[in-house]
């Protein structure tokens, strides 16, 4: 199930947000819809990939974890399939259970900007986090 929230001020600003646990979704679709950011929930790698490839979103938030392609395959497949285009534009939020390691980073890491957080997220707003990304005001 794909889940959308649409906002007045940030509509434009489109988020994949890849996460298979439910109550961790809820908890980051609640702080994304807070922020009045639109995005989209993927729940395994494989509707991750549809979901950037149809949207070309700003911002990627990826669970290392999720089912089907994990969070390395998926950003191996952003690195290395054509047909994903340019995306030099695309920030890529990364949160996993534990601290990683500086290979797991490096690679991890697309041309891009790359961001790592543990999954502590109570610590972290990622609403926030995805409006500095993307440089729309902060609500702070």
């Amino acid at each position: 199930m794909i889940m959308t929230a649409i906002s007045n001020s940030f509509w434009h600003y489109q988020v994949v947000l890849v996460e298979d646990d439910p109550v961790l979704s809820k908890v980051l679709a609640a702080q994304l819809q807070a922020a009045g950011i639109t995005f989209r929930i993927a729940k395994n790698g494989y509707q991750t990939l549809k979901l950037v490839r149809r949207y070309c979103p700003l911002v990627l938030i990826l669970d290392l974890g999720v089912a089907g392609l994990n969070g390395s395959e998926i950003v191996e497949t952003l690195r290395t399939d054509p047909s994903f285009g340019d995306l030099k534009d695309l920030k890529l939020i990364v949160y996993a259970s534990q601290d990683l390691t500086e290979s797991e980073r490096q690679r991890l890491t697309l041309e891009t900007r790359t961001y790592f957080y543990t999954k502590t997220i109570d610590d972290h707003d990622i609403g926030e986090i995805v409006k500095q990304l993307i440089g729309a005001p902060s609500s702070y």
